[in-house]
């Protein structure tokens, strides 16, 4: 249909966008430098003019402005069905489920955040939301400056479209800080990073101090303090990965040394600061896997959806006789299941005999937490996990045996992890603390119990393998993104001077 540009902005102006503030520039600014650039792109006109109202309902990531549903007929009259079906479908779609997509390369599979249900869209509906998401980055991040925000997700936008989209985002990024490398940073096999930490401690002596523990066949547990040089610090953070299935936080912890201690990834990509003297402020040890024993047995370095959930669960727990999955014990023998496979979660401390090493206290993991602890006296835990559904902050079992006080300050940290995944598009379930009323709450309790007095704790849960409701696969980029994004947040919420 054929548009007047100028009743159309008069439209947005009656709404009030041009005292919106969006990107360092007024909202309405940015609606029109969108609808520009898709101009001078070439896009066909009904989605030029869904650039113009590409957030008119407000987006997962933009709530400065959203206009409410039950005005859509109005806008259709205005720029058309085809146009506010795309604007529509933009302020529906999450962005996690969007990046997801174009970084598998699938079929699009977007969730809707009004409705909390799938999104059905079809080939020609996607390429142009991709488009439109693509150009819509393009015409701001110059003026904001965030680069690395979603960048993997961004560049195979670019990539996936080609052509004009791709030139400009090659002309926009001339110059940008270089980009980590997701895949080159992802170090989650023992004897892929344990090396690079021993050397590590010899190059930087006592601003990173080496810790290990033998399991039973040989493998070595591997920790790095950072800090440890005599002085006070009043921040003592440990941060640890105890389930061998789930590898992003390893990866996401070695980076992080890595940036804290060489000022770099470990692809070479300059890293920016954490916070001023974060190490002045805090100590930190990291603990990547305490189970290097069942990490080793694993037939891949990253579960990103290539094989279903049932199978990769059984990879992860074990195989029992009738080929089901093996359940779910703090402590096992051989003679008690005769399981076919034993899963990548469990340690074996004597032969036969395994153990999960965060609910039994025969393991490996807990000896280390225990001795760090009797070394630090740690202020706060981190206990970094992975599952199959939305990113959460899992407060611990025994939230209600805390003091007011102390509920206060896990709460507010836990707020922290989601307004970075929030600020980041990542979608989550919040914070609560699991098994409530049920029998596995008390164990939890059980097991920490007379454990690490007045260390706080708290749980991240990144996305792993397929999601448990749309089924939509979670690429290794995405992972390592959400779990570093858990450790950003934890560290300038605590240690901000």
């Amino acid at each position: 249909m054929s548009h007047d540009f100028k009743s159309l902005t008069r439209f947005l102006v009656e709404l009030g966008t041009d005292e919106i503030p969006h990107s360092n520039t007024p909202f309405l600014s940015h609606l029109i430098g969108v609808y520009r650039d898709l101009k001078t792109w070439g896009a066909p006109e009904h989605l030029v003019l869904a650039g113009l109202f590409h957030s008119i309902y407000g987006t997962s990531a933009f709530q400065g402005f959203t206009l409410p549903l039950d005005r859509r007929e109005e806008v259709r009259a205005l720029i058309g069905a085809d146009a506010e079906r795309i604007a529509y479908l933009n302020c529906a779609l999450t962005r996690d489920s969007m990046d997801d997509t174009v970084e598998s390369g699938g079929e699009p599979q977007l969730w809707d955040r009004f409705r909390n249900e799938p999104l059905p869209v079809s080939a020609t509906e996607f390429e142009e939301l991709v488009t439109l998401h693509l150009c819509d980055r393009l015409e701001q991040v110059g003026r904001v400056g965030n680069w690395d925000l979603r960048r993997s997700a961004w560049e195979a936008m670019a990539r996936r479209l080609g052509g004009v989209a791709l030139r400009e985002w090659e002309r926009v990024h001339t110059g940008a800080p270089a980009a980590p490398d997701a895949t080159a940073c992802w170090l989650s096999q023992p004897d892929e990073w344990s090396p690079l930490f021993a050397r590590w401690a010899d190059q930087h002596g006592a601003h990173a101090r080496l810790h290990e523990w033998e399991q039973w066949g040989g493998r070595r547990v591997t920790a790095l303090t950072l800090g440890d040089d005599g002085k006070s610090r009043p921040v003592r953070i440990l941060m640890a990965v105890p389930h061998a299935h789930e590898p992003a936080p390893t990866a996401a912890l070695v980076n992080l040394a890595s940036r804290l201690l060489n000022g770099c990834h470990i692809d070479g990509a300059p890293s920016p600061t954490l916070g001023p003297n974060l190490l002045e402020r805090a100590l930190i040890t990291l603990l990547p896997d305490t189970n290097p024993q069942g990490r080793a047995r694993a037939v891949r370095r990253v579960w990103d959806g290539e094989l279903d959930n049932d199978a990769f669960l059984i990879q992860a727990f074990g195989e029992s006789s009738d080929g089901s999955r093996l359940g779910r014990y703090p402590e096992w023998t051989r003679a008690d299941h005769q399981p076919r496979k034993v899963g990548l979660i469990y340690e074996e401390i004597a032969a036969g005999h395994y153990v999960e090493p965060n609910t039994s206290r025969k393991s490996t993991h807990t000896r280390a937490v225990d001795e760090l602890f009797d070394r630090y006296a740690f202020t706060h835990y981190l206990d970094m996990h992975q599952h199959e559904g939305d990113e959460a902050a899992l407060l611990p079992a025994g939230f209600d045996d805390l003091s007011p006080e102390q509920q206060g300050a896990e709460s507010a940290w836990a707020a922290a992890l989601l307004d970075m995944w929030d600020r980041n598009a990542i979608r989550h379930k919040g914070s609560y603390s699991p098994y409530l009323g049920l029998p596995r709450q008390e164990f939890f309790r059980e097991y920490w119990r007379g454990r690490c007095p007045g260390m706080l704790q708290l749980t991240s849960e990144a996305r792993n393998n397929r999601h448990a409701v749309s089924g939509a696969p979670t690429p290794l980029a995405r992972q390592l993104r959400s779990a570093t994004l858990a450790i950003e947040a934890t560290l300038k919420h605590l240690a901000a001077p």
